[in-house]
C-alpha cells in the first residue's frame, strides 16, 4: 500500500514538472516575442518585493523592490563623487544571473535580481527527462528479453 502511494505520488510529481516546464517555455516565448513590461506586469510578494518577466540579456525571471520604479535595467542612478549618491554593489550578467543593489544616504535601496529562464527550465525538467529514460530503458529490456525468449523457444524446438 505505502509502495502504491509512492509511485503515485511520483506520477503527480513528474506531471507537474511537465506542466511547469511548459509553462516556462511558453513564458519564454512570450517575453520573446515582447509582450511582456515588467513595470506594468508584475506580481506583489509583498510591500516592497515584486516578480515579473523581463527580455533584458536573454528571457529571465526578475524579482525587485520598487513597483514604481520596475527592475533597474542598467539607467544612471548617481554620478561619482555625489555625497548623496547611492552605494552601490552587484555583479553583471554572469551565467544568466544579474544582481544590483543601490542604498542612498538616506535608507532608501532599489535592488534587481534577474534569473535567465533556462535555469527553472533545467530544474522543471529533471524528472519528466529522467522519467521518460527509465521508461525507455525498461522496454528496451523487456524487448530484448522477449527476443531472448523467443530465440530460446525456437532453439528448443528444433533441438527437439
Amino acid at each position: 500500500m505505502r509502495a502504491l502511494a509512492t509511485h503515485r505520488l511520483l506520477f503527480l510529481a513528474r506531471r507537474l514538472s511537465a506542466v511547469c516546464a511548459a509553462a516556462i517555455v511558453v513564458a519564454w516565448i512570450v517575453v520573446s516575442c515582447g509582450l511582456v513590461d515588467p513595470q506594468r506586469h508584475r506580481i506583489r510578494l509583498g510591500p516592497s518585493c515584486h516578480v515579473s518577466l523581463q527580455h533584458f540579456d536573454g528571457a529571465s525571471i526578475v524579482i525587485f523592490n520598487d513597483g514604481d520604479y520596475g527592475p533597474y535595467r542598467g539607467s544612471i542612478v548617481g554620478l561619482a563623487g555625489d555625497p548623496n549618491g547611492p552605494i552601490a554593489h552587484g555583479f553583471g550578467s554572469t551565467a544568466g544571473i544579474y544582481y544590483r543593489h543601490f542604498r542612498w544616504p538616506d535608507g532608501s535601496t532599489l535592488w534587481t535580481l534577474s534569473v535567465s529562464l533556462i535555469y527553472p527550465l533545467m530544474l522543471a525538467s529533471i524528472l519528466p527527462i529522467g522519467s521518460a529514460v527509465i521508461a525507455l530503458r525498461q522496454r528496451l529490456k523487456a524487448a530484448s528479453e522477449t527476443v531472448n525468449d523467443s530465440e530460446i523457444a525456437g532453439e528448443s524446438g528444433t533441438k527437439g
